[in-house]
């Protein structure tokens, strides 16, 4: 429902308001500039702390701490690249594989409740230590 809402009000603003827009898009392109600005103020801070130099922060990556092993972790960073290139070659082929992508998040949303109700609610019943 907030995405319906979200996107009648763009669609809105877009139909009505429409000498607006380009003031619109500068000031979201102000906005992204300044988050960006904001990200280096604190790389640097950190780095004036004596902890990281920022060539250590944004080049070096830690597996232990997120759980993944390297090579799964290089993978996700080679994804994006990969749909890329699926894009430059073929704009319906990657719009297919978009659509199968949000229709697995969708089925993944859908897994615990189902499971939930073919367990006949065993599970909350046991959360809940009830006699």
């Amino acid at each position: 429902m907030i995405f319906l809402g979200v996107t009648a009000v763009a669609g809105a603003f877009c139909l009505f308001f429409n000498r607006y827009l380009p003031t619109v898009d500068i000031i979201c392109a102000c906005w992204t500039g300044l988050g960006i600005i904001v990200i280096f103020i604190c790389l640097f801070a950190e780095a004036a702390v004596g902890c990281r130099p920022i060539s250590f922060m944004l080049g070096n990556f830690d597996p232990s701490l997120s759980g993944w092993t390297p090579g799964w972790s290089f993978f996700t960073g080679l994804l994006p690249v990969l749909l890329g290139l699926i894009y430059l070659g073929s704009s319906a082929a990657f719009n297919a594989f978009a659509g199968v992508a949000v229709m697995c998040l969708g089925a993944s949303y859908a897994m615990p409740v189902t499971i939930s109700l073919m367990n006949a609610q065993k599970d909350m019943h046991d959360a809940l230590n009830l006699p």
